[in-house]
């Protein structure tokens, strides 16, 4: 059972970067493999983006870890930045170690059901045997 949903979690974590992978509007994706940085949306500055591009990436991936009026500010002017730059625009979603956001969506979590953020909205699940 607990084999099951973590198969499950793992295609749906699949399917959702596949269908990310299908919606990115940058006009070389054809001809170019994703190359892509992760970067804190503070740290993406004018000056880091044209380092990454310098070096090959076509990908900014901005880690969402807040969802508070600062964070979201922050995200889209980093956002408009890489834009600016011509590349395009991932986003990492830290649910595991945001805890606001582990609190909203919990079905965002993808474990084998042992993780102690899961496990408190789900205190009921039988815990996986010692070799399972």
């Amino acid at each position: 059972m607990h084999l099951r949903l973590c198969l499950l979690a793992m295609i749906v974590v699949f399917a959702g970067m596949v269908s990310y992978g299908a919606g990115i509007e940058d006009a070389h994706r054809d001809e170019q493999p994703l190359r892509g940085a992760t970067v804190r949306a503070t740290d993406a500055t004018d000056a880091r983006i044209a380092e990454l591009k310098a070096a090959g990436h076509n990908t900014v991936v901005l880690i969402v870890d807040s969802k508070d009026a600062p964070a979201k500010q922050a995200i889209r002017r980093a956002a408009a930045r890489v834009a600016a730059a011509d590349l395009a625009t991932g986003y990492w979603i830290e649910v595991a170690r945001a805890p606001e956001l582990a609190d909203q969506h919990p079905e965002w979590m993808a474990s084998l059901q042992t993780h102690d953020e899961w496990r408190r909205f789900f205190p009921d699940t039988k815990r996986p045997a010692e070799d399972e």
